[in-house]
Formats: structure tokens, C-alpha cells, sequence
């Protein structure tokens, strides 16, 4: 529905009800067309009144660890509609003045246009490398984020097909969505680690893939064997296994599965995971987030750790 029927609607709405209610995402007044609404009904003579919202280049930001403003990273923030026309002579944003004029850039509804804002942005001086964080469906449970640079995140979208709407931040402030992104409250039902997991996920990452590596450099003991490691990093799960052809084909295993949401490493090797499992410890590795996947429920009363 075009606009112009929009506030008719309304109009029409308001000579036959008590009260009308125009919802509206956001905040009507931030790119919202409350303002051009409410002047229609006011010269149509229909009572109007505005309450404020919590405008969605602030809440999704939120919802995704992005604080806007930091101490230690922005001091200002500009908003600004991303909707315009790539080819328009005079466009209706001055995309020069902007990369200039806050140390945070918020667009709304920029998506279609991203290519051709990002560019403008760089060829304002913007560095190619700036952090840029993209938010699909804002504080809803669906919510998806997209984090890259400048220079990679229309790419990025074309590749992994993310689509309108969302929100786009770009600044410095984007770099706290590592740490900050498991701050927000949960949604019933979901599953997810505490405020900072991604930050401990990524150094329990480097931790598990640093280990394996140099369990993979001991030669085994019992026979001609090879070594071979796995790195699914998609998965969070780490393998290396001792291959050999002594009547069996493995003969020594060892799987390491870092789970996302619950921010824990799941040990199982055949027969050392508290050795392997103290390893982790010594690294850094509080005791509670290891789990071990003894096999035998006999081995499972000699031990201190948390068992699956």
C-alpha cells in the first residue's frame, strides 16, 4: 500500500472508531513516516498522539553485543537511511560527509544498496578493513548477524544470500560483538552459552587445536602408525587419530567437540581422556567446562570431571 492510502486508512479509520492504533516498528519518528502521518491527521482534524519506541539502529545493534557508543572505541553516532537510489544525479545522502562525521554509522534499510555505499564510503577514506556487522530480523528470535569489513561484506552477503531487513553498523564498536553478542536476554526455549562465550569459545578454539597439534608430533608406542587430524571448524570438532594396520585399522583416537552453546569441550579418547583432559587444564581450561566421554561406566567413579 502506497503511503497516500495509508494515511487515508487512517483518516477514514478515525471517523468511524474511538480509537485507531498505527503500530509501527521502531520508533515512528526514525524513518518510520510518523511525522508525515501525523501532519496529515492533524490537518484532516483527527486527534493524534505519539508514543516513542525504542528505534531499530539502536535495538538490534543491542541485541547483538554492538554497543553504539564505547569510551574506548566511539564518542559519536550518526543514523542514517540507506534507501536511496544507486544511480540518482544528487543522491539524497551525502555518503562523503558521512564517513567524516561519527566515529559509528548506523543505515537502516541499506541492504539493496550496500555495494554502492560501502564504496562511497571507502572512496571518503574510510579504511578498506573498517568493521561493518549487518542485523537480519533484530531482537526477534530469528535474529541473524553478518560481521566482515568494508571491503568484504557485500560478498559476504551475496555468498551466504542474507537478505533485508536489517540493520548495518559499521565502526569500531563492531569488534565487541565477539565479546558481548551472548548478552542479551534469552528467548524461551533457546539454548545458548553466558555473556562472553564466543570470546571464551574462541580462545578454548585455539587451545584444543594448538594441543592436538602437538599430540600429534609424539610418536605412538605401539606399532608403525600414522597420524592423521581432522579440523572441522564449522562443527567444532577436532580429531586426531593413530592409524595402523596391526589387525586393526585405528587403533588409537582421540575426538575433541567444542560445543557452541553451552560453551564446553567434549573430551573422548579411548583411554587417556584425563590425561588429555588436564592437558586442557594446564592450558588454561577452567575444570567445569571439560567434559569426559568415558565409555566404561566402571572408569566413570574414578573420576572428578563431568562425564557424558
Amino acid at each position: 500500500m502506497v503511503q497516500e492510502n495509508t494515511t487515508q486508512v487512517l483518516i477514514d479509520k478515525a471517523q468511524t472508531a474511538a480509537i485507531v492504533v498505527r503500530l509501527k516498528g521502531g520508533d515512528p519518528f526514525v524513518f518510520g513516516r510518523g511525522g508525515e502521518e501525523m501532519q496529515d491527521l492533524v490537518k484532516a482534524g483527527v486527534p493524534v498522539e505519539v508514543i516513542p519506541g525504542v528505534t531499530s539502529g539502536i535495538a538490534a545493534p543491542a541485541y547483538a553485543g554492538i554497543p553504539l557508543t564505547h569510551r574506548a572505541y566511539s564518542s559519536s553516532v550518526t543514523f542514517v537511511t540507506g534507501h536511496e537510489e544507486a544511480g540518482k544525479y544528487r543522491p539524497a545522502v551525502n555518503w562523503q560527509a558521512i564517513a567524516h562525521g561519527s566515529e559509528t554509522i548506523v543505515i537502516y534499510m541499506g541492504i539493496h544498496n550496500l555495494p554502492y555505499i560501502t564504496g562511497q564510503l571507502q572512496q571518503a577514506g574510510l579504511s578498506a578493513k573498517t568493521p561493518i556487522a549487518l542485523v537480519r530480523w533484530g531482537t526477534r528470535p530469528e535474529q541473524e548477524e553478518l560481521i566482515g569489513t568494508l571491503e568484504t561484506i557485500a560478498a559476504q552477503v551475496e555468498a551466504k544470500g542474507f537478505g533485508a531487513p536489517a540493520i548495518a553498523v559499521i565502526g569500531n564498536v563492531v569488534n565487541l560483538h565477539e565479546t558481548l553478542s551472548g548478552c542479551r536476554p534469552q528467548f524461551l526455549g533457546e539454548t545458548r552459552g553466558d555473556c562472553g562465550t564466543e570470546e571464551k569459545l574462541a580462545r578454548y578454539r585455539q587451545i584444543v587445536q594448538h594441543k592436538l597439534l602437538d599430540y600429534a608430533k609424539v610418536k605412538p608406542s605401539y606399532g608403525d602408525v600414522e597420524v592423521e587430524t581432522v579440523f572441522d571448524t564449522e562443527r567444532d570438532h577436532y580429531q586426531i587419530m593413530h592409524v595402523g594396520w596391526n589387525q586393526e585399522r585405528l587403533i588409537h583416537a582421540c575426538t575433541i567437540h567444542i560445543d557452541i552453546k553451552g560453551g564446553k569441550i567434549w573430551l573422548q579418547w579411548n583411554s587417556t581422556e584425563r590425561e588429555v583432559a588436564e592437558d586442557l587444564v594446564a592450558a588454561g581450561v577452567p575444570k567445569e567446562d571439560i567434559v569426559l566421554g568415558f565409555q566404561s561406566p566402571f572408569m566413570r567413579q574414578f573420576t572428578d570431571y563431568a562425564v557424558s
